[in-house]
């Protein structure tokens, strides 16, 4: 998985030099800004993880009606 993660981090420092230096004046802008989102995204992920199978057994179906909700509010 972090060999994918990785690759992708390549992909997106790799393609959008040139516009990253046209919109923000930074040619490592996008690069910067995706390995904040999977650094905040595996931060997240450790946490989530640490938390007993038990409490999502327990509140998955209000776990459901919120996403649910919230995905409604996008219309």
């Amino acid at each position: 998985m972090l060999a994918i993660v990785g690759y992708g981090l390549i992909m997106i420092a790799s393609a959008s030099v040139g516009v990253a230096e046209r919109h923000s004046g930074e040619a490592g802008y996008y690069f910067v800004r995706q390995l904040t989102y999977i650094l905040l995204g595996f931060g997240i992920a450790s946490v989530v993880y640490r938390i007993p199978v038990s409490f999502w057994e327990k509140t998955g179906p209000m776990w459901l009606v919120i996403s649910l909700v919230l995905l409604c509010a996008l219309f």
